[in-house]
């Protein structure tokens, strides 16, 4: 239903809230909650362009020349219990999902130039910038640093029947809850539509210009 702005009287459309989505990695066995963003058409197939719902986040500790880095695979393991636990004390949820780490609950605004959580996170130098620290924590007398980065994680996906029954093993549904099930395309499938995917899109805000 359309509505008028107060100050002008000018009709405008409310924009419908994009779409919860739940996209499965089979690979990884895991899966993502997701909020639609675009739907394209590559190789006469659809695809769904979202980003997760929840925050994404990474595990980051400094490296023997004082460089901001995110930790190894092996090394997140060891550390995560340690982050979920620092989470945890301030109301938030870690989520180990597909693609990314997520963190569910509402994070705190900062002052400028500090982290949310840590008042002595203070502003990363110049060539760290690409995350925002929101917390810090110690693990066998060695400091990380929960970050949230800042480009956006977009995740290409299809519709998917088998998605459903995998989804709903993983992440049951809540009551009354509804969502779309879809499965993540990675690897050569990826590499092979990507160009297509990025003409359709293309195409498509080349029309709304």
């Amino acid at each position: 239903a359309g509505e008028s702005d107060p100050a002008t009287g000018e009709a405008w459309e409310l924009e419908p809230p994009d779409r919860k989505l739940v996209v499965v990695d089979y690979q990884a066995q895991k899966v993502i909650a997701c909020l639609e963003d675009l739907r394209v058409t590559a190789n006469g197939q659809e695809f769904i362009l979202c980003y997760p719902s929840d925050t994404p986040i990474l595990i980051c500790a400094f490296d023997a020349s004082d460089t901001l880095v995110q930790v190894s695979e092996s090394e997140l393991v060891e550390v995560l219990p340690a982050a979920r636990e620092c989470l945890a004390s301030r109301q938030l949820t870690l989520i180990e999902s597909a693609v990314t780490l997520t963190v569910q609950g509402p994070l705190e605004e900062a002052p400028e130039g500090q982290g949310p959580f840590d008042p002595t996170a203070g502003a990363l130098d110049d060539e760290e910038d690409w995350v925002r620290v929101l917390a810090t924590f110690e693990h066998l007398q060695r400091e990380y640093v929960i970050t949230e980065p800042h480009d956006p994680v977009l995740i290409v996906a299809k519709p998917s029947a088998p998605a459903t029954s995998l989804a709903a093993q993983i992440a049951p549904l809540g009551e009354g809850e509804t969502r779309d099930e879809c499965v993540m395309v990675t690897g050569d499938e990826l590499k092979r539509l990507l160009p297509a995917i990025e003409a359709q899109v293309a195409t498509l805000f080349d029309q709304d210009v």
